[in-house]
């Protein structure tokens, strides 16, 4: 009984592999143009996304802990993303 489901499974992911590859189409992208207003946006979208991710974290971390540490823990989060913050532009991103 194993060996058929094992049978069974291995040709049901050669056909969803098969059905994958047969229906993907390449997407082209139009030529590379760099717009200002469209590095701007990304500059401002990434900065509202950071503004978010402190108060996220802070408040997800601080529901792990006990009542008389969560003023450390926001600390703690708000310290280790402005580390990562400061770090990533010296590294380059990959």
């Amino acid at each position: 009984m194993a060996a058929l489901s094992c049978r069974a499974a291995k040709s049901a992911a050669l056909i969803s592999l098969a059905t994958i590859l047969s229906c993907a189409t390449p997407a082209f992208a139009e030529t590379a143009d760099i717009s200002a207003a469209d590095t701007a946006w990304m500059i401002v979208a990434t900065a509202l996304v950071l503004m978010m991710t402190v108060p996220g974290l802070a408040l997800f971390y601080s529901g792990m802990v006990r009542k008389k540490n969560v003023a450390w823990s926001g600390g703690v989060t708000y310290v280790r993303l402005r580390l990562v913050s400061a770090f990533v532009p010296l590294r380059g991103v990959p």
